[in-house]
């Protein structure tokens, strides 16, 4: 019978890491049946001497020396040949385990490469001197990542769906370990995934914080030039403070030319800042400092530019209140403009001819929905412009604001006009 299972054995003793499907299954089931007469035959046997035995006490002195003496050496070899047969058996349950996870193990084995290719590609983002790493270099980085990413990602899925299968069809103490020993494969493999995502993950965060940086110092640099520059207009010099000096007396133009960019560099600031406690809010602690500075240099150049605009507010507030004006005028004339075309539109119905020719007219109503749309455009440009600027003049001190406000009065009186002489027009061509 020990024979048997030498022979149900070969098959495994080839060499061969996974035998096929078909030759295993053959060679596991004829190795459970040599198993199962083996042991059969031995216990046959253990039972026939440890009866003998007790017979051979009955015998006399001699004899029952000799008789137990040689069927105790028949019984150690028994034994001998039951544990041969006892780890040939566990041999076999734990190939047949092996055979019956072959599946699972053939898609997990590539799923734990694709997984360590994973890891390896996101060791850049886990460097000590990331933040010195160039945005292009980790782009090109994370793009390689999320490549291996989507690879280990799609083959552990596969390793779940046959994993889950074989959940199903295993039955027994026996495929409940070998499941586990696959399972802890499994969850191993599954954490180096996460591992490796989340450090992606944080890149992809670092590399829009860079962006931001980037992006917003610029601005702020660029700013904190115009703002040095109308500062050094405003503020006496060192030469100048030592005579007396206490302000410097820019021109209208300069002053009308300054506050235009200011106000500018104001409204791009909070744009600025907004943009960086965003990315603050979010970014990774090696990048949190950086932004941090930017939004303090925000603030401080808010500071100087509301400074800079304290030491001319006369005649800041003159010279604006004076462009102002200046430039609703000119969008009153732009409606006054946009109104000849109106004119020109209305001549072909002005004829005296009762019923114009149907091209004629057609090509008349198209001019005249043209004309009415660029009027009524320019309408609404110049009523949100003097809207706002209303609200800004407000602020200033009555020697600056009332006047703009008695023109920009005027002004709206002008575009009413305007708006009413459209709505006739539109109401005669419809």
């Amino acid at each position: 019978a020990l024979n048997k299972c030498q022979e149900a054995e070969m098959p495994f003793l080839k060499g061969l890491e996974v035998l096929p499907a078909e030759e295993s299954a053959k060679a596991i089931t004829d190795s459970e049946a040599a198993v199962q007469k083996a042991e059969g035959l031995a216990t046959q046997t253990k039972g026939f001497v440890r009866a003998k035995l007790t017979e051979a006490k009955r015998y006399v002195k001699e004899l029952a020396t000799s008789v137990t003496e040689e069927l105790t050496a028949h019984q150690a070899r028994l034994d001998g040949l039951m544990e041969k047969v006892a780890n040939f058996k566990k041999e076999t349950v734990e190939r047949k385990m092996a055979a019956l996870m072959a599946e699972v193990v053939d898609q997990l084995s590539p799923c734990e490469k694709k997984v360590a290719a994973l890891a390896k590609a996101v060791e850049v983002f886990e460097s000590e001197t990331l933040e010195s790493i160039s945005v292009d270099a980790l782009k090109e980085a994370l793009e390689k990542a999320a490549t291996a990413e989507q690879a280990a990602s799609a083959a552990m899925l596969e390793v779940r769906k046959v994993y889950a299968e074989k959940q199903k069809s295993a039955k027994g103490p026996d495929a409940a370990s070998a499941l586990a020993k696959v399972q802890q494969r499994i969850n191993t493999t599954q954490k180096d995934l996460a591992t490796a995502k989340k450090s992606a993950g944080s890149a992809e965060k670092l590399i829009k914080c860079k962006e931001v940086q980037t992006e917003e110092e610029a601005k702020i640099k660029d700013i904190e030039e115009q703002v040095s520059k109308a500062e050094r207009k405003v503020k006496p010099s060192e030469e100048e403070k030592a005579m007396g000096v206490e302000s410097a007396k820019p021109s209208d133009e300069e002053v009308e030319d300054m506050t235009t960019k200011l106000m500018a560099a104001q409204a791009t600031l909070k744009a600025s800042q907004r943009a960086l406690d965003a990315s603050i809010a979010g970014a990774p602690a090696s990048s949190k400092d950086c932004l941090q500075k930017l939004v303090a240099r925000c603030k401080a150049t808010q500071t100087t530019i509301v400074e800079v605009m304290a030491l001319t507010k006369d005649q800041r507030e003159r010279v604006m209140s004076d462009l102002y004006v200046r430039q609703g005028k000119a969008k009153a004339d732009e409606i006054d403009k946009a109104m000849e075309k109106v004119d020109e539109a209305e001549l072909p119905f002005l004829k005296g001819v009762e019923v114009l020719p149907l091209q004629e007219t057609n090509a008349a109503m198209t001019a005249s929905d043209a004309a009415s749309a660029e009027v009524q455009g320019a309408i609404n440009a110049a009523r949100s412009f003097i809207a706002a600027k209303n609200v800004e003049v407000k602020k200033y001190g009555a020697e600056a604001s009332k006047p703009a406000a008695e023109e920009f009065t005027q002004l709206t009186e002008r575009i009413n006009a305007a708006a009413s002489k459209l709505a006739q027009f539109k109401r005669e061509t419809d």
